[in-house]
């Protein structure tokens, strides 16, 4: 990146330098109408600046730009014309642009924060915070580039993985068992993201850790004062209460958010 910069800084320069010698020259020429030599070697000066200035432009077009850094703990999958045909170390390469394009894949260990809002087997939501750490296989980075293109868009089905498997693996348990046996998860969500991502992903798994479950206000506190209380979650057009009830109180505005006319009438 250092490189880049000093070599625009440079071109920049002289491409100013000879746009502003090429005018101020050409200015000469015209005001120097009594002094045909001087006219000349003003139009020459004009002239050489006018072609410094255009090859100081092609240079600053092309060379920069084809000035390709590779940083310590990255690796560059090289496409050639959008087909991947290399990859290259770290290190300072110089590849012309048009043709060439270098793709950074980052060697090191990469830490996710994922957050993801679920439902345990009795219908109590969740929302859990959790960390993924993984890394991909370097000899797998033509691959990765073939088949994701870059790295976002492999952490994206990462992402994607992971959110399912927490979701399909909490939601086999009851709160009270998560809540009891909460240090039991990470390893049963771990085990579950482990056996969906498998060699066509080309990363290793380092940890997949649940941070922290939090249960809604109302459960948490009836937790905490230990009343038995069924806490339901369901949609009001499909309430299900197992059983039969005389009255049903809705103390907030909950209606005025169902805006179909069957939707109502299933409601009521």
């Amino acid at each position: 990146m250092a490189i880049k910069i000093v070599l625009v800084i440079i071109l920049l320069s002289l491409l100013i330098c000879s746009i502003s010698l090429a005018v101020t020259r050409r200015r000469k020429a015209i005001y120097s109408t009594n002094n045909e030599k001087k006219i000349k070697v003003y139009k020459k000066q004009s002239n050489i600046a006018i072609v410094l200035a255009i090859l100081c432009l092609i240079a600053f077009v092309l060379i920069p730009f084809s000035i390709h850094t590779v940083d310590t703990g990255e690796v560059a999958v090289v496409k050639y014309f959008g087909e991947a045909v290399d990859v290259e170390s770290p290190g300072t390469y110089f590849d012309f642009w048009v043709t060439k394009n270098y793709n950074i894949f980052d060697t090191k260990t990469q830490t996710m924060q994922l957050n993801a809002a679920t439902y345990s087997s009795d219908a109590q939501t969740m929302d859990v915070q959790m960390t993924v750490q993984y890394r991909i296989h370097t000899d797998s980075a033509i691959k990765i580039a073939e088949q994701y293109g870059t790295i976002d868009a492999l952490q994206s089905r990462i992402e994607a993985i992971v959110t399912e498997k927490t979701k399909a693996t909490l939601s086999a348990h009851k709160a009270m068992d998560i809540i009891a046996n909460r240090a039991s998860m990470s390893p049963l969500v771990e085990d579950a993201v482990r056996n969906a991502i498998d060699e066509k992903f080309y990363i290793s798994i380092q940890t997949v850790s649940i941070t922290n479950i939090d249960f809604s206000d109302a459960f948490e506190k009836a937790v905490e004062e230990n009343f038995d209380i069924l806490f339901l979650c369901q949609k009001m057009q499909e309430l299900n209460l197992y059983g039969s009830i005389d009255t049903c109180v809705c103390t907030l505005d909950s209606i005025n958010h169902i805006t179909d006319i069957d939707d109502v009438r299933k409601t009521f």
